[in-house]
């Protein structure tokens, strides 16, 4: 029998991938939660569940796990899976939830050792006066952290406009 913490991480990167293809995500969801219920304090799995769940649509839960996951990851797993934390991020800002993540991170004591983030955060919940508030050395990653989020944002607009059916005319039926 395989050991339950390598199943556990077998289980979360299926979930991860079905999530970066946009496939399965039912199943996506149902591996991410085995991956939890098998290492519980698993920060990367408690993010893929976290990220599914608000891909989703569902807030609620996924508030839970990001709690955990922000709670459990020590800072060299915050480095060394930042783009993976931003696309959890990502995903809330997309479901408008901006406002929710600022919370999120003050909850979690969080503000300060993802400061560029927080302001990202509370800029687009706010607006741009947030960015005027703080130091350049703060302000510069964040403003770039915008950036890439409305980039994201723009492929996956895209993505999904050229992945929408159309009628044999090209027009609305």
């Amino acid at each position: 029998m395989r050991h339950p913490l390598i199943k556990g991480q077998c289980h979360n990167a299926l979930a991860w991938l079905y999530y970066e293809q946009q496939q399965n995500l039912d199943e996506a969801v149902e591996l991410a939660r085995t991956a939890v219920e098998l290492d519980p304090e698993a920060p990367d799995a408690r993010h893929t569940l976290a990220t599914l769940l608000i891909s989703s649509g569902n807030w609620a839960e996924a508030q839970i796990e990001a709690t955990a996951f922000l709670q459990l990851g020590e800072p060299d797993w915050l480095e060394t899976g930042w783009e993976d934390l931003l696309r959890f991020f990502l995903e809330a800002v997309r479901h408008n939830r901006a406002t929710e993540s600022v919370r999120l991170l003050e909850d979690t004591k969080s503000t300060e050792r993802l400061r560029p983030l927080y302001v990202a955060l509370k800029t687009l919940a706010e607006g741009p006066d947030q960015l005027t508030q703080v130091a350049p050395e703060v302000r510069q990653p964040a403003q770039a952290l915008i950036k890439q989020f409305n980039e994201w944002l723009a492929a996956m607009e895209s993505d999904a406009a050229a992945s929408s059916p159309q009628s044999p005319r090209g027009g609305v039926d």
